[in-house]
């Protein structure tokens, strides 16, 4: 039993990847020194109270918050400053702060634990990812543990490196064993999510603030942005044409919210449900138009 209420040691808990939770950071004064996506829960919206308690109202598919969570006390943390002594010592002081306030955090669900954390990601200028997990025993199996890692976190494996007869092209490397996490437990007893561990320091240099929206985990195409390019497809609009109508209405990519990338391939997973669906006039729509285009298709 844990001074949380937390009984991690109990038969009836099985750890469905070992977790290292028990080594909480305790230098919170050192300065910090300078691939595949894998898939993540997401959440709405998050309303701070003033209990350090997070609120989390309904689910969604999406993959990040619209606006920033809102931090108190820091302005950044895990950034290099320069300046005079006295706002180095200053700096130190406001880490400390913030470090703490993180670690008297509760929340009321483990989504709610994920959004704060991207969140604060996006601020800082890295991207967040699922990690590990514990799970309880029996019938009703819950996670009861969860870590959220920096995406840049373990290395990639050496038998992706060496493959033979590769059909794709081999990426440039993106993982280097960053450390920054956020380790979240529930509380059996209160049924909320408290902070077992917190590291913000990270092996390598995080993005600029007009970079940090292009991060995989802080792009989203919202719900309402869904069914306007859907609707515009359907109507017979190239993708090409639709993502520069976004450009128009919102002025930049940074405000659109997602990369042209990802409008491709969100078109791309819905015409491919409905093929799994079984709509055979799609498909064989699909099969004239292209026999229209190349004279070679049959």
């Amino acid at each position: 039993m844990d001074a949380d209420g937390v009984d991690l040691e109990d038969d009836n808990v099985e750890l469905e990847e070992d977790v290292d939770t028990h080594n909480i950071q305790s230098d919170v004064l050192d300065e910090p020194t300078d691939d595949e996506r894998l898939d993540s829960g997401f959440v709405d919206e998050v309303l701070v109270g003033d209990n350090s308690s997070y609120d989390y109202y309904g689910d969604s598919d999406l993959e990040t918050i619209e606006e920033p969570v809102r931090r108190r006390h820091v302005k950044s943390v895990g950034k290099k400053k320069n300046g005079s002594e006295d706002e180095d010592e200053s700096d130190t002081e406001e880490k400390r702060k913030f470090y703490w306030e993180v670690m008297e955090m509760t929340f009321v669900s483990e989504a709610a634990a994920y959004t704060f954390y991207n969140g604060y990601a996006r601020q800082e200028g890295f991207s967040v990812r699922k990690f590990k997990f514990k799970k309880s025993k029996g019938a009703n199996k819950i996670v009861r543990r969860r870590r959220f890692v920096c995406s840049r976190e373990g290395k990639r494996n050496s038998k992706f490196l060496t493959m033979d007869n590769r059909t794709r092209r081999l990426r440039p490397l993106s993982r280097c064993n960053c450390k920054a996490e956020l380790d979240v437990k529930l509380d059996r007893g209160t049924g909320l999510w408290r902070v077992a561990k917190f590291v913000y320091k990270h092996s390598h240099k995080c993005a600029e603030p007009t970079e940090s929206p292009f991060l995989w985990s802080h792009r989203r195409i919202k719900d309402f942005q869904k069914a306007e390019i859907l609707a515009l497809a359907a109507a017979g609009v190239r993708k090409h044409v639709i993502m520069d109508t976004f450009l128009s209405k919102y002025g930049r990519y940074t405000t659109v919210g997602f990369t042209r990338k990802d409008l491709y391939n969100m078109c791309c997973r819905e015409k491919r449900k409905l093929l799994a669906g079984g709509d055979a006039t799609s498909a064989i729509a699909m099969m004239e138009n292209r026999r229209k285009k190349c004279a070679d298709f049959f």
